[in-house]
């Protein structure tokens, strides 16, 4: 079987005024000794122009650190991830 380089690059971009989507990818370690790479669309929408890329790269640091150093399980860690996220949302 052929071997395959997959390799994501940070796409951003505002669809109107008041909404945006960005996608990043990050390497993290989480576990003791697990590596992974965490590639995640973010979408906002109902916001200020200037307001939305700083939301939206708030929201993937704020993810990407639940994720990181974490001892739970894979599913347990993106659930914690997702809970930060829109408690930072809501806040």
């Amino acid at each position: 079987m052929d071997a395959f380089s997959l390799q994501i690059e940070k796409l951003n971009g505002l669809s109107s005024k008041s909404s945006a989507a960005s996608i990043f990818s990050r390497r993290i370690t989480f576990g003791e000794e697990n590596l992974g790479t965490v590639v995640s669309l973010v979408s906002v929408r109902d916001c200020e122009e200037e307001d939305a890329q700083v939301l939206i790269t708030d929201i993937f640091e704020i993810a990407g650190r639940k994720l990181e150093g974490t001892s739970e399980g894979l599913l347990a860690a993106l659930t914690a991830a997702s809970d930060a996220s829109i408690d930072y949302i809501k806040s």
